[in-house]
């Protein structure tokens, strides 16, 4: 089974995705994922149902990154048990963050800003159990970046555990 992702992820993105696993799930002719991803990220929660459909699928999942690996894009390409980039891939990882209304009463950004801990901490979390990554290195990766966006190309990216071979197979 293939599968490309060379959009922003969203709720459609994933509809789409999750749609196109479950079709696929018991079909005995595609024992494996292929995921084809060129994506600028998007809805981390969008990420994480495509991430959870892939894992979940019983499939075995290979990932590639065709270009751009960004933001929440990271986490479905860390669905692969196999990944690989082109020598010119490029990844970005910084703090995932929420929309804010300005009419939005105290005690309800307070309430949001909670959220957005959580989901901080469940987005590196996730990075850090697929990669050689910690939270304190990336966190002071994202912290030395220009605007907190730290970018790095897949040379980088295998010593960090996050592609495993360059080139495709």
């Amino acid at each position: 089974m293939r599968i490309s992702i060379f959009e922003p992820i969203t709720d459609d993105t994933a509809n789409r995705v999750v749609d196109e696993i479950l079709c696929q799930r018991y079909s005995r002719k595609d024992d494996y994922i292929f995921a084809y991803i060129n994506s600028p990220g998007g809805d981390v929660d969008a990420g994480y149902a495509i991430y959870e459909a892939m894992r979940l699928s019983g499939k075995y999942v290979v990932t590639y990154a065709a270009n751009h690996i960004h933001s929440c894009a990271i986490i479905i390409y860390l669905a692969g048990e196999q990944r690989f980039a082109n020598k010119y891939s490029n990844f970005l990882i910084h703090d995932p963050y929420h929309e804010i209304d300005d009419r939005m009463s105290v005690k309800k950004y307070k309430q949001h800003s909670e959220e957005l801990e959580k989901c901080i901490e469940g987005y590196f979390k996730l990075i850090c159990d697929r990669s050689k990554l910690t939270v304190a290195k990336i966190k002071k990766q994202i912290k030395n970046a220009p605007e907190g966006d730290w970018y790095f190309k897949a040379d980088e990216a295998i010593s960090y555990g996050l592609v495993h071979q360059i080139g495709f197979p």
